[in-house]
């Protein structure tokens, strides 16, 4: 994918888990396919450390994108751009 060199948005979004709920930041920015596609591409940013392997609901804006914690780490999230996600910033 190349990237379009837009500035990433951070936007307030809570992970979800059964008996576990705790807020995040969901750091976004488009990038083009190489199919010519917009694509906006999101990363979690200032979750609590303590948060468990696992798989989780990510909410946020009008958002809701079912994500696993594995070894640590969030599986990217890849949303295709018809969004507005700039407006829920």
């Amino acid at each position: 994918m190349e990237s379009l060199h837009n500035p990433i948005v951070r936007i307030p979004g809570v992970l979800r888990r059964a008996g576990l709920v705790a807020g995040c930041i969901v750091e976004t920015w488009n990038e083009q396919g190489f199919n010519g596609r917009i694509y906006t591409r999101c990363r979690i940013a200032n979750d609590p450390p303590q948060l468990p392997n696992g798989p989780y609901i990510l909410r946020f804006a009008r958002y809701s994108i079912p994500t696993n914690k594995f070894e640590g780490k969030w599986e990217p999230v890849v949303l295709e751009t018809e969004s507005q996600l700039a407006e829920a910033a």
